[in-house]
């Protein structure tokens, strides 16, 4: 599985989304984005990847498209 395929799982299965669903989805248009489940998505990013996302990026993760960003920051090629 290819890094864009897996950080998709991990997005997927921390909200409860279809992979086309993770796709679109942002803070704002997510009821499930909680305090928990955010974590728990950081959490399966480091073990993923074996990076320690920091967290100015923690916070700065709010969707997606944006969590594409910050890998391709800690050198995952998304």
């Amino acid at each position: 599985m290819n890094p864009l395929q897996v950080y998709t799982e991990i997005f997927a299965a921390a909200f409860g989304l279809s992979q086309k669903e993770a796709a679109e989805t942002n803070l704002e248009n997510l009821a499930a984005w909680d305090s928990l489940a955010h974590l728990a998505l950081i959490a399966a990013l480091d073990d993923a990847f074996g990076i320690h996302i920091g967290v100015k990026d923690m916070t700065a993760l709010r969707s997606f498209a944006n969590g594409l960003e910050i890998l391709r920051k800690y050198g995952i090629a998304v």
